[in-house]
């Protein structure tokens, strides 16, 4: 029997929605691995059973749960911040590059494994994050996409990935410092196709502010596919790379000797002052007095005032200051430089010797590595760059401060 509550209302049952359109949140927790989920959650994303900001909150949740390893012996609160970073920051490189190819995800989640497996944080990137007008994942971009746009089968790209995990170096080391002097093709710094197509892709990788002692051109290239390779920490590692534990400085076409600091030009003027006020505000270039008395009519540093050769008094009096006062590391004498005042070359060498050993005396390196996509240069003394100078730069130029501006610059392929 009814009560009669129920015998005398009208039952209105509430509307019941097909079970089709009951659409369930996917849960990460359900997918077996990164891969499948990836796909499933583009397949709804393209369905329109989940929008864009749920896509981009579910990718995220993907990410943490499969590619944080965890450990009991360090579990991931007490990692450093760093490497969580680089662990999200590759993970939005593979986002943002080819998310709906499978064989790319599963080509790029590979790579990033293998660089997390590896030390390739503490080798390359915490170090690169310290120049402020880069994040990180700017580099994961670039060797993302470079590692995707070289030639070569899957296959082929992941037996690369099997033999760096394991410890192989895609650079060879010995190459680097045979033949000081010799300019050779960059391409036969690496080893295996893969290696050499993604050494020279990878040569132009810099922090944008390499120009001025950041990151530059090469460092990221050459310490990324060799793990003997790690970019310097400045300080007491001296030069930019650390190169099975010998600090060697890095520069590329355009760079100067002098990429940072300032240059005492004060002595310079107070010479001037006494010997010839009326070029004290004058530039003085290495070209002007290498071709001093060598034309049949005054030469450039002549029509500007500057004594000829012949002033030997002069000379050694301002190379004497020079000397003292911007290379006090270098043991040469004025002389030197006023003998060879007019003697072109003799006079060039001379001088890139003096800017090549007062380099290597402030910034601790060994040696230089002179670099570009097609060709590079090894110094372990200024003569060995001889052929590789754009410019000498200047003895004096009274209108800065900064020692870039007065450098030999360098030009390379």
């Amino acid at each position: 029997m009814k009560p009669w509550f129920e015998k005398e209302a009208e039952i209105i049952p509430f509307p019941k929605k097909p079970e089709r359109q009951v659409i369930k949140m996917p849960s990460v927790s359900e997918y077996p691995d990164f891969i499948t989920g990836v796909l499933d959650l583009q397949a709804r994303r393209d369905k329109g059973q989940i929008g864009q900001d749920s896509y981009d909150r579910l990718y995220q949740d993907l990410i943490h749960r499969f590619m944080k390893k965890e450990s009991f012996e360090k579990p991931w609160f007490l990692r450093e911040l760093k490497a969580d970073q680089l662990k999200i920051d590759v993970q939005k490189a593979i986002q943002s590059l080819n998310p709906d190819d499978p064989e790319h995800i599963n080509l790029l989640s590979r790579l990033y494994t293998t660089l997390n497996k590896t030390d390739y944080s503490e080798r390359v990137l915490q170090v690169f994050s310290k120049d402020e007008d880069n994040a990180m994942q700017k580099t994961l971009d670039a060797i993302g996409n470079a590692f995707l746009e070289i030639d070569g089968t899957i296959p082929e790209k992941n037996q690369f990935l099997d033999e760096y995990e394991k410890g192989k170096s895609f650079v060879d080391l010995d190459s680097i410092a045979a033949s000081p002097g010799n300019v050779k093709s960059t391409a036969d710094l690496f080893i295996g196709n893969i290696g050499k197509r993604l050494g020279t892709r990878l040569i132009t990788v810099a922090g944008s502010g390499y120009s001025t002692g950041n990151v530059g051109q090469g460092e990221i290239a050459l310490a990324s596919l060799s793990r003997e390779i790690r970019l310097a920490t400045g300080g007491k590692d001296g030069g930019d790379l650390l190169i099975r534990n010998t600090p060697i400085e890095v520069k590329s076409n355009k760079a100067r000797m002098f990429d940072k600091g300032n240059v005492d030009q004060g002595g310079i003027k107070s010479f001037l002052q006494k010997a010839r006020p009326d070029l004290v505000n004058a530039n003085l270039t290495v070209e002007m007095v290498a071709e001093m008395d060598t034309a049949d009519t005054r030469t450039t540093g002549e029509k500007s005032g500057w004594p000829g050769g012949d002033d030997e008094q002069f000379w050694e009096g301002l190379f004497n200051v020079v000397l003292k006062t911007r290379y006090p590391d270098v043991s040469l004498s004025a002389k030197t430089f006023s003998d060879r005042v007019g003697d072109g070359r003799q006079f060039t060498n001379a001088w890139l010797q003096v800017q090549f050993s007062q380099y290597r005396a402030s910034a601790g390196h060994k040696g230089l590595l002179l670099i570009g996509p097609k060709s590079f240069v090894y110094a372990n003394e200024g003569l060995h760059l001889a052929q590789n100078i754009a410019q000498y730069g200047y003895i004096y130029y009274p209108k800065t401060q900064e020692a870039r501006e007065v450098a030999v610059q360098f030009k390379v392929q």
